[in-house]
C-alpha cells in the first residue's frame, strides 16, 4: 500500500509544480487522487455530485455481475459491445449538504408563509434531487437518513403552525392527499427502509446489507409511496433512449420514402421517451433552440447572477423535455390513503353536504385576498392574509387536527356552539366562531324542532295525538352538554302502547311496556370529529344518561331523543316507541336534514369557509343579450325592493342630519300579462330594529314567500328575478319550501324600477 501512498503524493506534487504560483495552487487537503494498482481495483473520482467507483471485470475476485441493485452502471466497451467494468455510484458530501441547506433555508423563511407555499418549495427541492441522482440515492445511506430527517422538520413546521406536535392529530393522509382533495400534495422520500450492516461484524468481513432500519413511520402504519420509484433510473433512461432515437430514426426516414411527413400516431409510444424527449423535435420554436450553444453551462452559471435557487440547473424543459412524470405517483397515494372516499372521511366535506365530489372545485383565493395582494402593507398585514389559506386548510381537516383520541388536557367548549376544542387550536377556533356566528348553533335547533312541531302537527289523527305542545326552553339549551329536557311534548287522545328503547333505525318494535299517556322529543345537536362520528351511539348513551341523572327533567319516563351531527349530516334517534311514531319521525328527520332553510346556511357557511363550490351552471344574470326569456311561457316574476326601505332626511336642532323611515312598498310584476302586486311596507315595520337595509332585503323576501304561498298552485311563478343582487341569498333561504324556482339577477337599467 505503502508505494500507492507515494505515488499518488508524487503525482499531486508534480501537478501542483507545473502550476505558477502567481496564479493559482493545488492544496493537499482539497484534492483527491485516486491510484489503480495490484493491491487497489477500484479506481475512484467523483464529477458533478456524483462519487464513481469503477470496478473493472478483470479484477473482479468472482465472475458474475453483481448489477442486481440500484446504483450500479455496467461500462460498455462501445466497439465490441462487451462489458468491461461496472459503475458504483454514491452521491457526495457537498451534494448532500447543497440539499441540507435548502431545506434548512426553506425552513428559516417559512415565517408566516402559506402551508402549501412551504411543501411546494420541499417539493420542488426533493424532486431536483431525485431527477438528478435517481438510482445513486438508494446507495447513499447518509442521504436517506437526511431526506428522512428533512421530511420530518418540514412537516414539524407545519404542525408548530397549527399549535400542536401530537402524532395522531397528524396522520399522513393530511400531508401526502393531492392538493385537488385539500391536502397539502407533498412528496415523499422518507417513507423508505434504510439499509444496514452489523457494525460488529461488518468490520471484519464484507457482509454487505443484514438489516433494514424503517425511515418515517406513523401510528395509522400507512404505506406511502416512495419518490424514487416513480423515477426511472439513469441507466435504464439511456438503454431507453438509444432504442426510442434509432426507432424514430427508422421511422422518419420510412416516412420520408413514402413522401409522408410523420404523424403524433406514429410515435405514441415513443413521444415522452428519450434523452432529449422525442417531443421536443415537435415545439414552435425547434429551429432557434438549435442556435441556443451552451445553454446548460449557461444555466448552471446563472447561480452566480441570480439569488433565487434552481433546483434545476442542469436540465431545460424547452431542450431536454419533462423528465419525470408523477401521474402515478399521485394515484397510488390516493390508494394508499384509502381512495378519495377515505380521504374524505378524515374532512369536513360531509359538513357541506354536498352530494358527491365531482365537480367540485376550490377556488383558488378570495377577491380579497386578490385585492389586497399589491397593496403597500405592513410586515403583520401581510402576514395576516397568509393566514386565509391556512385557515382554510385547517377547517377541511378540522375533524382530524381537533379530535378525540389525544391526550391533552380538558375539553373546551366555543362560546355558543355545542363543539369542544380538544386543546388549543387557534386559526380553527377562528373559523369555526365565524361559522356559527349570530346564534346559529341555536338558530338550527329552533328551526328543526318547529319543523318537528310542523310534521306532528299535520298527523295529529294518524298518530292519535290530542295535542302538540312546544316547550319552553331557556335560550341556551342547545349547547348545554350535561344536562337536557325536553323540546316537544306531545299528548295522547287515548294512551299509548309503549315499546323498549330503540334505534329509529331497528325494526320489530314491540309495544309490551307500560301505557302512556304523554311523549317527549328531545333534540340534540352535536359537533363530530374523525374519531366519534357514531350518531346512533352517540345519541343511545345521550338517552341512557339524561334518562337516569339527577339533572334533566322530563315530563315522562316515554319519550325519545334524536340526534344530528352537523359536522358530517348524520342524524339519528333512540327512545320509546308508539304505533305509527317511528315511520313518521324516519321519514321527516330526513325531508328536515335536506331542507330545512337554517341548516342550509350553516352549509353553505361551511362551503364558504372553505372556498368551495359546485361547477353546477348557476343561472345566467338576465341582460340585454337574454331579456327575451322573460316573455317565455312560464310565470315570471320582477321583484323590485329598491323602495321598500325609504326615508326622509332632516337637519336636527344641533344641526347634524338624521333619517326617518317613511312609508315604502314592494313591487312584484309580470313581465308577460302586466300583472303587478304592490306590498305597502308601513314604518312601524321599522320601529326599534338596527342595520335596515339589511332587514329590508329579509322583509322583502318574507313578504315574496307569504305570496307564493297564498296563491294556488298554477298561478305560482317558476322564476324570480331580481333587481339587486343582494335580494338573492335572502330569496334562497325563504323559497326552500319551492325547490322548482330559481332566482336571478337583472344586469342592465331596467325600466322595472319604477320610482
Amino acid at each position: 500500500m505503502k508505494h500507492d501512498v507515494n505515488l499518488g503524493r508524487s503525482v499531486f506534487w508534480d501537478m501542483k509544480n507545473r502550476l505558477p504560483r502567481s496564479i493559482t495552487t493545488l492544496e493537499w487537503e482539497n484534492s483527491f487522487v485516486s491510484v489503480y494498482s495490484k493491491d487497489n481495483p477500484n479506481l475512484l473520482f467523483s464529477m458533478c455530485g456524483f462519487e464513481v467507483r469503477i470496478l473493472p471485470k478483470i479484477r473482479m475476485t468472482q465472475e458474475a455481475f453483481s448489477n442486481t441493485k440500484d446504483g450500479v452502471w455496467n461500462l460498455q466497451n462501445e466497439q465490441t459491445k462487451e462489458r468491461t467494468a461496472i459503475a458504483f455510484l454514491r452521491v457526495d458530501d457537498e451534494h448532500m449538504k447543497v440539499f441540507e441547506n435548502r431545506v434548512r433555508q426553506i425552513l428559516m423563511s417559512s415565517g408566516s408563509t402559506t402551508f402549501t407555499k412551504i411543501v411546494n418549495k420541499w417539493n420542488t427541492a426533493l424532486i431536483g434531487l431525485m431527477t438528478y441522482f435517481r438510482e445513486a440515492t438508494v446507495h447513499t445511506q447518509e442521504l436517506l437518513d437526511l431526506l428522512v430527517k428533512c421530511e420530518n422538520k418540514i412537516q414539524t413546521r407545519i404542525k408548530i403552525g397549527l399549535n400542536s406536535k401530537m402524532p395522531s392529530r397528524f396522520p399522513p393522509v393530511i400531508f401526502y392527499t393531492p392538493k385537488e382533495i385539500g391536502g397539502l400534495g407533498m412528496l415523499s422520500m422518507g417513507h423508505i427502509l434504510i439499509p444496514q450492516s452489523d457494525l460488529r461484524y461488518s468490520q471484519q468481513t464484507d457482509v454487505g446489507v443484514t438489516h433494514f432500519r424503517s425511515g418515517m413511520s406513523h401510528e395509522e402504519d400507512q404505506l406511502i409511496p416512495n419518490l424514487y420509484r416513480y423515477i426511472q433510473p439513469w441507466e435504464s433512461e439511456f438503454i431507453d433512449s438509444q432504442r426510442v432515437w434509432a426507432e424514430y430514426a427508422l421511422k422518419r426516414q420510412e416516412a420520408q420514402s413514402q413522401n409522408r411527413r410523420l404523424t403524433l400516431e406514429d410515435l405514441e409510444d415513443s413521444w415522452d421517451r428519450g434523452i432529449p424527449r422525442i417531443n421536443t423535435l415537435f415545439q414552435k420554436d425547434r429551429h432557434t433552440l438549435a442556435y441556443d450553444k451552451g445553454w446548460r453551462v449557461r444555466t448552471d452559471f446563472k447561480q452566480y447572477q441570480v439569488l433565487k435557487q434552481n433546483p434545476f440547473w442542469w436540465t431545460h424543459q424547452r431542450h431536454d423535455g419533462k423528465l419525470w412524470n408523477l401521474n402515478n405517483y399521485r394515484t397510488d397515494v390516493i390508494q394508499a390513503l384509502g381512495g378519495v372516499e377515505g380521504i374524505l372521511e378524515h374532512t369536513l366535506f360531509k359538513g357541506t353536504y354536498f352530494p358527491t365530489w365531482e365537480g367540485l372545485f376550490w377556488e383558488k383565493a378570495s377577491g380579497f385576498e386578490e385585492s389586497m395582494k399589491y397593496k403597500k402593507l405592513t410586515n403583520a398585514q401581510r402576514s395576516g392574509l397568509n393566514q386565509i389559506p391556512n385557515r382554510r386548510f385547517t377547517l377541511w381537516w378540522s375533524p382530524t387536527i381537533n379530535r378525540a383520541n389525544v391526550y391533552v388536557g380538558f375539553q373546551v367548549q366555543l362560546d355558543l356552539t355545542g363543539i369542544f376544542m380538544h386543546g388549543k387550536i387557534p386559526t380553527l377556533k377562528i373559523s369555526l366562531i365565524q361559522i356559527f356566528r349570530a346564534h346559529l348553533w341555536q338558530k338550527v335547533h329552533e328551526s328543526v324542532v318547529m319543523d318537528l312541531c310542523q310534521v306532528l302537527d299535520q298527523e295529529l289523527d294518524a298518530l292519535e295525538i290530542e295535542t302538540v305542545q312546544k316547550e319552553t326552553i331557556h335560550p341556551r339549551k342547545s349547547y348545554k352538554m350535561n344536562s337536557s329536557c325536553a323540546d316537544v311534548l306531545l299528548f295522547a287522545a287515548h294512551r299509548w302502547p309503549m315499546s323498549k328503547p330503540s334505534l329509529v333505525a331497528e325494526s320489530k318494535d314491540v309495544f309490551d311496556q307500560k301505557a302512556s299517556n304523554k311523549y317527549w322529543i328531545d333534540v340534540q345537536l352535536r359537533w363530530g370529529d374523525y374519531d366519534s362520528h357514531d350518531i346512533e351511539r352517540y345519541t343511545r348513551a345521550k338517552f341512557m344518561d339524561y334518562t337516569t341523572d339527577n339533572m334533566s327533567i322530563y315530563p315522562s319516563p316515554t319519550g325519545v331523543m334524536i340526534g344530528l351531527d352537523l359536522a358530517y349530516n348524520l342524524h339519528s334517534a333512540f327512545g320509546n316507541w308508539f304505533p305509527g311514531s317511528k315511520p313518521l319521525l324516519a321519514q321527516a328527520m330526513n325531508k328536515i336534514m335536506k331542507s330545512n332553510p337554517a341548516l342550509y346556511v350553516l352549509r353553505e357557511r361551511i362551503r364558504k369557509g372553505l372556498q368551495l363550490y359546485s361547477s353546477e351552471p348557476t343561472e345566467p344574470y338576465l341582460s340585454s343579450q337574454n331579456y327575451g326569456e322573460i316573455f317565455s311561457n312560464q310565470i315570471i316574476w320582477f321583484v323590485d325592493d329598491t323602495n321598500v326601505y325609504r326615508v326622509t332626511i332632516h337637519k336636527t336642532f344641533e344641526g347634524n342630519l338624521t333619517t326617518k323611515p317613511i312609508n315604502g312598498a314592494i313591487f312584484i310584476f309580470n313581465p308577460r300579462t302586466g300583472q303587478l302586486f304592490l306590498k305597502v311596507i308601513h314604518t312601524s315595520v321599522w320601529a326599534g330594529q338596527k342595520r335596515l337595509g339589511q332587514l329590508a332585503k329579509w322583509k322583502t323576501a318574507e313578504e315574496v314567500a307569504a305570496l307564493v304561498r297564498s296563491l294556488p298552485v298554477e298561478e305560482q311563478p317558476k322564476q324570480i328575478t331580481v333587481t339587486r343582487k343582494g335580494m338573492l341569498d335572502p330569496l334562497e333561504v325563504h323559497l326552500l319550501d319551492f325547490l322548482t324556482l330559481s332566482s336571478k339577477v337583472v344586469s342592465f337599467n331596467c325600466p322595472s324600477r319604477l320610482a
